[in-house]
């Protein structure tokens, strides 16, 4: 089980390295639709 995290956990960094936004939609992005990263903070 702890490999199978392990694995989980590096897929994730691997997808955050080339797909951002993909990470940050995911986190966030789906609450608020068409605003850049920025406006979301700010609001």
């Amino acid at each position: 089980m702890k490999v199978f995290n392990a694995f989980v956990l590096i897929g994730f960094g691997i997808v955050q390295i080339f797909k951002p936004k993909t990470i940050r939609y995911l986190k966030k992005g789906w609450k608020c639709k068409d605003t850049e990263p920025r406006e979301i903070y700010i609001i």
